[in-house]
């Protein structure tokens, strides 16, 4: 919709009316409200008639299509006051001009005031579905501006609006988090992919740095993210192919949700177990397993404090291929996140239901990198590019004073890109550095990690 459109949202309620975490909360019928102008449209098309038949033919007539979605199951009215012989249309899930028939739900020619109104009573809408109202002219050259109005039992979002705040967010903060944990971790079994040299004992201690941006959309609120966290670790060669190892993780973040004052903090501790074994003279396979303890502090219009449960695996194989100095590696991994978050209730009596959160993800990637001699030490550059999709994370449900919300479809297919360094000053004292970024992906996120490694 463009800008030059006017939105508002207002909400009329018989009742007090309860605001917390960027939600508006009803306890009787809501509106909502928005203004447009068909002189500035999203398009042109050929309109059906009221009963979804097609079409008129006496077009093209001028549109605007308004996304919205309802928080409440119920039966809702639309009412749109125009400057001009309109006509008004609700479609389910999306909306093609080009296909007048698909997804119709309703439409109507002359209201309750004449010509220049159009009504639509008493259609059933379900909680958390994606409708399109598109604003029409009853022929060509019939444009102006217009009103339309919702009024249903239930919450009503208009998609133009950070619809969803900081509620809906913890279960993609549990799963992007336990990504970068994926990450920190497999930086340090590159370091073991050649087993036969590791000794018998290793230490590492590692910091990172994520931060996260993700868009506003039909469902939920954008929002920017950063976390530090601390790692540190042991590792154990059982045999000349096996090594075992556990880490420590501390991580603190905080989290700003756009076009409002919402934040959300996290803290969380994680043990992870690792290991790393040789197959064949080239041929090696990964696993990181991790248990996750998450509080998070969530600071809006009202406050309130919750924890979560989190659980992450992830299994890889690799295979080494040596040209000359360069090292090219393809690889596979999969990593799945669980993630249970506790119910909640805010300072204000506003209850918000427990939440689980899923994550299946695929990796195919190639790892590259080769070794420089130096007098100081022993340099190796390093760099990945990998194919990721998601099959699990789907949009999730939760009920905030009885109002179903949902949150956003994620990103299927993406890639990711790192490049890094690695100096061995000895046998036994290794740093690295590492920085990893997303490309071409709705969660824009950049993941810097150092450390240091010691053998004895």
């Amino acid at each position: 919709m463009l800008n030059t459109r006017a939105l508002r949202l207002r909400s009329a309620i018989s009742a007090a009316l309860l605001c917390t975490g960027g939600f508006a909360l009803n306890a009787s019928a809501a509106t909502a409200s928005y203004s447009g102008n068909l002189n500035a449209p999203d398009g042109s098309w050929n309109r059906p008639f009221a009963d979804g038949s097609c079409c008129s033919g006496l077009g093209p007539v001028t549109y605007n299509a308004q996304p919205f979605y309802v928080g409440t199951d119920g039966s809702y009215s639309l009412e749109s006051s125009q400057t001009y012989d309109g006509y008004l249309f609700v479609y389910q899930g999306s909306f093609d001009p080009a296909d007048q028939v698909a997804n119709f739900v309703a439409g109507d020619d002359d209201g309750n005031g004449g010509v220049t109104t159009s009504n639509i009573d008493n259609i059933n809408l379900t909680a958390g579905t994606r409708y399109i109202i598109v604003d029409t002219g009853f022929a060509a050259g019939d444009a102006g501006t217009y009103t339309t109005t919702i009024t249903g039992p239930g919450v009503i979002y208009l998609a133009t609006l950070p619809l969803v705040s900081a509620d809906v967010l913890l279960g993609d903060l549990s799963i992007s988090s336990n990504k970068a944990l994926a990450r920190v971790l497999t930086q340090r079994l590159s370091s073991l992919r050649e087993a036969s040299w590791i000794p018998q004992h290793g230490f590492f201690l590692q910091t990172s740095h994520d931060e996260h941006d993700v868009d506003s959309d039909a469902y939920q609120a954008g929002y920017h993210s950063r976390s530090n966290r601390i790692t540190a670790g042991l590792d154990h060669k059982l045999t000349p192919s096996l090594v075992l190892g556990a880490a420590l993780s501390y991580e603190d973040g905080d989290s700003n949700v756009d076009a409002s004052s919402d934040q959300i903090t996290r803290t969380a501790t994680s043990l992870s177990a690792f290991g790393s074994y040789q197959l064949t003279e080239r041929l090696h396979g990964q696993g990181i397993l991790s248990y996750t303890r998450a509080d998070y502090d969530l600071d809006t219009n009202a406050d309130a404090d919750t924890s979560a449960d989190e659980l992450s695996l992830l299994l890889g194989l690799g295979y080494h291929n040596q040209l000359g100095a360069v090292s090219l590696d393809p690889f596979a991994r999969a990593q799945y996140v669980y993630s249970d978050i506790d119910g909640y209730r805010y300072n204000n009596g506003s209850e918000v239901s427990q939440q689980r959160a899923r994550s299946l993800r695929s990796m195919f990637g190639l790892d590259t990198s080769m070794q420089i001699k130096t007098g100081a030490a022993v340099l190796t550059p390093r760099a990945s590019l990998a194919w990721e999709h998601e099959y699990k994370d789907e949009a999730r449900h939760l009920y905030v004073a009885n109002n179903r919300l949902q949150t956003s479809n994620p990103d299927r297919d993406y890639f990711t890109a790192s490049i890094g360094i690695e100096a061995a000053f000895s046998e036994e004292l290794t740093a690295y550095a590492n920085y990893s970024t997303s490309i071409d992906s709705v969660d824009s996120y950049g993941s810097a990690v150092a450390g240091v490694q010691l053998r004895f």
